[in-house]
């Protein structure tokens, strides 16, 4: 490894990868230090004194007063100049000025006003043949990369064939360059053919014999033809896109935006070459070398086309986006570049969304405007269901006919309309937006939709105009304007909604119905039909018949406060069977239904009425069991009445009291028995209780004694009695009473007890 030099330190820090390549390392070092032989530093007289009095002689050449002015002033700047302690290298300073003092201004050159964009200035064809039969056509393209460096005789061969060859005209690659910013490829400098469409194109170099371009050039060019490589990106997809038949509206926008942005970039090309001056001996003698002194350079070139540079890298990447995106999403894209700290970005965003967005503000006005979606290539973020685009729900023109109802099926219910046939699609919703505030503007298009579609809203001439009255132009650049114009949409459209299912529809009134019918509110209408129908719901259900049921209906209706609710409601109410199957009644099948048409379906869907029948049912059911318990009750509380009447009904309740005693006297005696006994055992139960002693027993023994006979005469009593009574349960009671063999046994004493009296009275 060489000995550590400042060259060599200079050498590994600007090619990283000489630290680990000894032979690169040791190849450029010496290119570096050949170089540096070859053009020594002038020695220079560092007297400041001695420089200063040679530029004052400069200034006072010729004779005139200028010149003695002029020379003045300086003399008077320099002393000045070497007061000043921040400026540390005067002599360098000084150095400086006056090399540039010494250049001469270049003539101005005539400049046209339509100049063509020809080839560059004719040479000969004897030279041109004798410039290929001599080098050809070499590509020494760019400056080769450190991973691929070449060999010193490769670099020793490229410096003798650079000796004696002067650099090639500026004014020749000028008007190469120019067409390099038009895509094309010049005489010296073109673009190199991709292999496949998705790789990207180099740049290739061809030197002619008598000249070299040299690197600095190369890199000049270089940077130059970035712009000719953006543009025919972009140029091609325009095409393409001008050829594609499906191509969205925003893509088109963009395309036309871009169209018109590549316009202005050739204006700006026809000036530059406008600027390009062109000697007369350009055409005439082919072998002379045409005067640089033209108004157009290289560098001069860099400065006016920068601008336009960072346009087109804007708009290539645009271009890569929209390859992958489309519609709502594509405005997306582009909206997050505004997000961006340099303000010539956010104006070109700004500008260029402005334009892209016409489309989808268009679509977005007839939508929150009108509630007709018109987006024939997908690129709104509402999307209709294509299955359910051309249905619409026509009201019946008699209100009376229920008959064909659902027969359409529940494609055409007004659910289905609603929640079904339009969609939110998050993915296309643009990003200054925001989905609360696309979830309202669905809503609000929706909800126009349905009025008009669904509702026939006779009035929707007067909703439009308010809607128009309230909504200005939407736009980008005024997004505060386009959240108030939604906002106010938003109020009018769910406003006349909800005025129409209210007032024109009656939805209140559909509610309470349910409410009083199907969940038995109103209380008369479900006892009267309770009673009408008891007798034919107790049936089984294969004798039942619909007109009965709707007959019993019809009367519970006219014969409650029913008759007063409005026609509309009773219309609508019927009484069906369910499928019955065998061993079912009529209580197990009936069903009383209520009828709703468009568009209060909507609200009251299929879903719904089918659970507001799951509660009829049930309340229907209960219904009964009240009704029935009702009717026990009062039989019960009659019965009862009537045994109470009885007068033999007293001894059997004394009897019954005096075996009460008795049967706790037993047991109370047979506990404390228990207790005396586990005692005497040792096992510890309970305290024993204290005997009531054998007079409570005695005294308990003549009450039932002298009940019991007074109860047997009773029992006899009740049974000839609840035996003449017509009550079928009482019957019941006698005849159970009647096969008991004691008191059979004791009706037989008795009668002949009867008979004896009898026969001893004749």
């Amino acid at each position: 490894m060489p000995p550590a030099t400042p060259l060599l330190s200079l050498v590994q820090l600007l090619v990283p990868q000489t630290r680990s390549n000894p032979k690169l390392r040791n190849d450029l070092v010496e290119k570096a230090q050949a170089i540096l032989d070859e053009h020594p530093a002038p020695s220079v007289e560092t007297d400041v004194s001695h420089l200063g009095g040679l530029m004052k002689r400069q200034l006072q050449q010729g004779s005139s007063a200028t010149a003695a002015m002029n020379a003045q002033r300086f003399t008077n700047l320099l002393s000045r100049f070497l007061d000043q302690d921040v400026v540390t290298q005067k002599h360098a300073t000084l150095l400086f000025l006056q090399s540039l003092a010494s250049v001469s201004p270049p003539e101005p050159a005539p400049r046209k006003y339509l100049p063509s964009l020809g080839a560059p200035p004719p040479q000969s064809r004897e030279r041109a043949s004798s410039l290929r039969q001599t080098s050809g056509p070499r590509t020494n393209g760019d400056v080769p990369s450190p991973a691929q460096p070449r060999t010193k005789a490769e670099l020793l061969k490229e410096h003798r064939l650079n000796q004696g060859r002067q650099n090639l005209p500026e004014h020749l690659l000028l008007r190469d360059v120019l067409y390099l910013l038009q895509g094309i490829s010049g005489k010296y400098v073109h673009f190199s053919d991709a292999q496949t469409p998705g790789d990207e194109r180099s740049l290739v170099f061809i030197d002619p014999s008598r000249y070299v371009i040299p690197a600095p050039t190369r890199e000049l060019i270089h940077r130059l033809s970035e712009l000719g490589h953006l543009y025919s990106r972009v140029s091609s997809f325009i095409q393409a896109s001008e050829g594609n038949v499906s191509a969205g509206l925003i893509k088109q926008s963009l395309c036309h935006h871009l169209q018109s942005q590549l316009s202005e970039y050739f204006r700006l090309v026809a000036v530059l070459e406008s600027q390009m001056a062109q000697t007369a001996g350009d055409e005439t003698d082919s072998t002379s070398l045409p005067r640089q002194d033209s108004g157009l350079t290289l560098r001069r070139l860099e400065v006016w086309v920068e601008e336009w540079r960072l346009r087109m890298r804007m708009m290539s990447v645009c271009v890569e986006g929209c390859k992958e995106t489309s519609g709502g999403a594509l405005v997306s894209l582009i909206h997050t570049y505004t997000d961006n700290g340099d303000p010539f970005v956010r104006q070109f965003t700004d500008a260029l969304l402005e334009e892209v967005s016409k489309p989808f503000f268009s679509t977005l006005h007839r939508w929150i405007y009108f509630g007709e979606l018109h987006d024939p290539f997908l690129e709104f973020f509402v999307a209709v269901d294509p299955n359910l685009a051309d249905q619409q729900y026509v009201q019946s023109s008699n209100a009376l006919d229920f008959t064909s109802e659902r027969s359409k099926g529940k494609a055409d219910s007004g659910l289905r309309l609603w929640k079904g046939k339009y969609k939110f699609r998050l993915e296309m919703l643009p990003r200054f937006l925001g989905e609360e505030f696309g979830r309202k503007i669905f809503s609000t298009g929706k909800s126009l939709n349905f009025i008009r579609y669904s509702c026939h809203d006779s009035d929707w001439v007067t909703t439009r105009n308010k809607l128009s009255n309230s909504g200005k132009v939407l736009r980008y650049s005024d997004i505060s304007g386009l959240e108030r114009s939604i906002d106010a949409a938003y109020r009018i459209a769910s406003q006349r909604l909800f005025d129409v299912f209210f007032e024109k529809f009656k939805l209140r009134t559909h509610l309470l119905a349910c409410k009083n019918y199907l969940l038995l509110s109103n209380g008369d209408f479900a006892d009267h039909l309770m009673d009408n129908l008891t007798s034919n719901l107790s049936r089984p259900a294969n004798h039942l018949s619909r007109h009965h049921l709707t007959g019993a209906l019809e009367t519970s209706i006219s014969a409650t406060n029913s008759r007063f609710d409005p026609p509309d409601v009773l219309r609508r109410l019927d009484a069906r069977m369910l499928a019955y199957n065998h061993g079912e009644i009529g209580w197990d099948v009936f069903l009383l239904e209520y009828k709703v048409d468009a568009p209060i379906d909507t609200v009251l869907d299929p879903a719904s009425m089918e659970k507001y029948s799951i509660l009829f049912k049930y309340l229907w059911r209960m219904k009964r069991l009240e009704t029935v318990l009702r009717e026990s009750w009062m039989k019960l509380a009659c019965g009862s009445k009537v045994i109470f009447r009885i007068p033999a009904f007293e001894a059997m309740l004394q009897f019954k009291e005096a075996t009460d005693d008795l049967y706790k006297y037993s047991l109370g005696e047979a506990a404390r028995l228990d207790s005396e006994k586990d005692a005497e055992r040792g096992v510890y139960t309970a305290p024993a209780t204290r005997s009531l002693g054998k007079e409570h027993l005695s005294r308990t023994l003549r009450l039932v004694e002298q009940f019991s006979v007074g109860f047997s005469k009773a029992a006899m009593s009740v049974y000839s009695d609840v035996n003449a009574l017509e009550d079928q349960e009482c019957k019941t009671l006698s005849v159970q009473l009647g096969f008991s063999d004691y008191y059979t046994s004791k009706r037989q004493i008795w009668k002949q007890q009867q008979q004896s009296q009898d026969s001893r009275a004749s």
